[in-house]
C-alpha cells in the first residue's frame, strides 16, 4: 500500500505532547483488544464531489482536527489538498463525544501511539497510552513530498482526460 497523507492535528493543550507523531485515525476499539478496527462514527462527512483520485490519499480528503485546551477533540474541517480543481475546505466544528482512541504514527509505516479519550476528554496520564513499535524494512522512511505528489496526480488526471477526449 502507498504511504498515506496523515490527518492534521493542532495541539492546543499544553499538558500533553505528541512529539513527532502524526494523526492517522480515530477509532472506538481498545487497541489492546483483539477486535476488528472500527472508526469513530463522525456526524459529518466530507463532500465526495471534491475528492481526489490519488493513491497517496485514498480517502480523498484530509480531516483537520484540534485538541482544545479543555482536552476535547474537535473536527474543524475537511480539506481537499489533491483535488483536481481548487476546492474550499468544508467547515465542520464537530466535538467528538464518548470513548475513543487517537491512532498516531511516526510516518505511515512507523511506530504507533494510541491515546485514549474517556467521555470525550483526553486521558493525560501517558502511562495509559499504548505504544506499538513497528518493524519496517526501511527504518528511516523518507518524508512524502506533497507538492510533488500533487503534481504527479495532476499530470495523471490530465493524461486520463486527454485519453478519454480522444475516444
Amino acid at each position: 500500500m502507498t504511504a498515506q497523507i496523515p490527518e492534521k492535528l493542532t495541539n492546543n493543550m499544553r499538558e500533553v505532547s505528541f512529539d513527532d507523531y502524526a494523526l492517522f485515525a480515530i477509532g472506538i476499539n481498545d487497541p489492546k483488544g483483539l477486535t476488528k478496527y472500527q472508526g469513530y462514527p463522525l456526524k459529518h462527512t466530507p463532500d465526495s464531489a471534491k475528492y481526489s483520485d490519488c493513491t497517496a490519499c485514498w480517502r480523498g480528503f484530509v480531516a483537520n482536527y484540534e485538541l482544545t485546551p479543555a482536552g476535547e477533540i474537535q473536527l474543524v474541517k475537511f480539506e481537499y489538498p489533491l483535488s483536481p480543481v481548487p476546492s474550499e475546505p468544508d467547515e465542520v466544528h464537530e466535538i467528538l463525544k464518548g470513548d475513543f482512541w487517537l491512532e498516531l504514527r511516526k510516518g505511515f509505516y512507523g511506530d504507533k501511539l494510541f491515546v485514549p479519550f474517556k467521555n470525550g476528554k483526553i486521558i493525560t496520564d501517558s502511562t495509559e497510552w499504548v505504544e506499538v513499535c513497528m518493524k519496517t524494512a526501511d527504518p528511516a522512511p523518507k518524508p512524502v513530498n506533497n507538492r510533488a505528489l500533487f503534481g504527479i496526480c495532476i499530470v495523471i488526471a490530465l493524461l486520463v482526460s486527454y485519453y478519454f477526449l480522444q475516444l
